[in-house]
């Protein structure tokens, strides 16, 4: 066995529950820029991510699942901040760390794919982008079956990039599943069930079919001001 004296331990302790580089403050400050990406706070949200970086891989090592985690936020920031090659780059590294640490189907891996297929779509690489949001789909589908919210973000996000294709028969029929599933899950009042419509009167609106657009959009109106009252963003 290793001896170690008193001084060093207690020295160690304090390091990981006292100052700013302690253990607690790895994890709060990835849920804190976590939140500020949430809020469009992408610089301060990039900050707080490179800050608990740094303090997982001291405390936790380079190949640890909350290291993959931080560099998925950063990758999601830096998409955000239009610097798609950066964002290319953390998501690698986080796929490649998730899939050594926790295989390959669990749902962070989904999220990662799903970060992926945002960026090469803003990046007007819509097949890549179509492939890695299947991929985060057919993860989640497996994992959790064919009603959970994720689904949603999902075919939501597949119907955007067909829309973009003008593909508008397979992007409507991809809509709906995500309609099928808010509406099993939430009911027919939710802002999930909205976004549905919203995308759904999009594909119309494209489709030159003005009155199903409008139909679906009134839809989404109606539910979010009955959710959020008249007064909001959305």
């Amino acid at each position: 066995f290793i001896e170690f004296k008193s001084e060093q331990v207690s020295q160690s302790f304090h390091r990981l529950i006292s100052g700013e580089d302690n253990l607690l403050e790895s994890i709060v400050g990835g849920i804190r820029g976590i939140a500020y990406y949430k809020q469009r706070k992408y610089l301060e949200a990039e900050k707080h991510l490179k800050k608990a970086l740094e303090l997982n891989t001291m405390f936790f090592g380079s190949g640890h699942a909350n290291v993959a985690r931080c560099y998925y936020g950063l990758g999601m920031c830096a998409g955000a901040l239009g610097r798609n090659t950066k964002a290319i780059e953390y998501e690698n590294l986080a796929l490649t760390i998730a899939s050594k640490f926790l295989g390959d189907n669990h749902p962070d891996l989904a999220d990662i794919y799903n970060a992926f297929g945002v960026i090469y779509r803003n990046d007007g690489k819509y097949e890549m982008a179509l492939t890695s949001h299947y991929r985060a789909l057919d993860i989640r589908r497996t994992l959790f079956g064919e009603n959970y919210p994720g689904l949603i973000q999902c075919y939501n996000n597949i119907g955007i990039i067909y829309r973009i294709q003008e593909k508008y028969t397979k992007a409507l029929e991809i809509h709906k599943k995500a309609l099928k599933v808010a509406e099993d899950l939430y009911g027919e009042n939710h802002p999930e069930v909205a976004d549905c419509h919203n995308c759904l009167g999009a594909v119309y609106m494209y489709q030159q079919c003005p009155v199903e657009a409008l139909e679906h959009h009134m839809q989404a109106l109606q539910i979010r001001k009955k959710c959020f009252g008249k007064v909001h963003p959305r």
